[in-house]
């Protein structure tokens, strides 16, 4: 085979399965039209969790500003990244679990502020259950414990 042919080849491989090796980018937003797969700032989801249950491993998703009174169940490997610290907020305040990012599998989470319902409430930050997680750029406030992980011995 020629160089030039072999080279082509490798190329538009590369090309059409970059997608496999990146992931797709996706976007939360209050603004947006809440349209899947939220890949757009104009399509964005409306809630951090809509927009992680569609995600994949290698997926990124992108918070903007806003209080989001939710509770993250997180599935998959994702990178999870808001707008500020000081801005995208992740609030306890009228939630019911005591859990408010849990992380069942490897991930990271940038630029948040984590803000618990208060002092004796019984409820977490950021969990990880058997997972490498890295967290950022995170201000997390009033709650009782405001990072957990939990592991098992290897066998």
């Amino acid at each position: 085979m020629k160089p030039k042919y072999f080279l082509f080849l490798c190329l538009s491989f590369l090309i059409f399965n970059s997608s496999l090796l990146i992931g797709t980018i996706r976007y939360v937003s209050k603004t947006g039209t809440s349209t899947p797969p939220y890949t757009s700032w104009q399509t964005a989801a409306d809630s951090i969790q809509k927009c992680i249950n569609i995600c994949v491993d290698g997926d990124t998703v992108y918070v903007g500003n806003g209080v989001y009174k939710e509770n993250l169940v997180i599935n998959t490997v994702i990178s999870l990244i808001g707008s500020s610290m000081d801005s995208t907020i992740i609030s306890g305040v009228g939630t019911t679990s005591n859990r408010l990012v849990d992380f069942t599998q490897n991930g990271s989470i940038k630029n948040f502020y984590i803000n618990g319902r208060g002092i004796s409430s019984a409820q977490d930050g950021i969990i990880g259950f058997h997972t490498d997680i890295i967290v950022k750029d995170c201000r997390i406030e009033n709650l009782d414990d405001a990072i957990v992980l939990f592991s098992s011995p290897q066998i």
